[in-house]
């Protein structure tokens, strides 16, 4: 799967001007406390060659290092969950708030203030994560894309 993730402001300076841009990031996935997090691309920072991500190994979070190399930093930790949170059907609905729910066209989307989670109905993978929708533009957009 890849993840490609959009921030209106990803990087903010001092006297106002932002940049915004999109990141690309490969997630292998095995299971909630094995997976892994690369990045392919990142529009702000072309140069930067990927490869170097996040991981959890067995409930050991860390980081990875282009090549694959993995450094622990936390045992058992909550951040292992970080990719299961959006790899599971139905994550609007666990939430506290009252969501909307519309199913149409094979997929379940689910709408609060400023929010829209869509889910694949056949297989519940997530197929996109938007928020800041309240302000008029995205601030935040998740697109999630199974590799076959």
């Amino acid at each position: 799967m890849t993840i490609e993730q959009y921030d209106k402001v990803r990087v903010a300076y001092s006297d106002g001007r932002t940049i915004g841009g999109t990141s690309v990031y490969r997630v292998d996935y095995h299971r909630r406390d094995d997976w892994n997090w690369t990045l392919v691309t990142d529009e702000v920072a072309p140069q930067d060659p990927g490869g170097h991500g996040y991981a959890c190994h067995d409930g050991t979070y860390g980081y990875v290092e282009a090549g694959g190399i993995f450094t622990a930093t936390e045992t058992h930790s909550d951040n292992c969950n970080g990719v299961g949170r959006w790899i599971h059907y139905g994550i609007a609905t666990s939430l506290p708030s009252p969501w909307t729910k519309e199913v149409a066209d094979g997929r379940v989307t689910y709408t609060l203030t400023g929010e829209r989670v869509v889910f694949d109905v056949a297989n519940g993978l997530p197929l996109l994560y938007e928020a800041g929708l309240s302000t008029g533009s995205v601030g935040h957009r998740e697109v999630f894309r199974v590799e076959r």
